[in-house]
């Protein structure tokens, strides 16, 4: 596992332990961002991109920020 898919996956769980729900976390379709979608399905309702940098330096409070203010939109 590298460290990208680790810093998916560890955020992924810190959401769950937040209570953060409906969000996903993927890669777009040319794998040079990281794509953070609040759903409903079978909608999507927000998105952000960041870039794989971004994302693999962000660290968790700015990352569950930033899901934050696609929730809160």
């Amino acid at each position: 596992m590298n460290e990208l898919e680790a810093k998916i996956i560890g955020m992924l769980k810190i959401f769950g332990e937040y209570g953060i729900e409906n969000i996903t976390l993927s890669l777009d379709e040319n794998e040079k961002h990281v794509v953070i979608e609040e759903r409903s399905n079978p909608f999507i309702i927000r998105t952000r991109k960041l870039t794989l940098d971004q994302f693999v330096c962000s660290d968790v409070k700015m990352l569950i920020q930033i899901v934050r203010s696609i929730k809160d939109e």
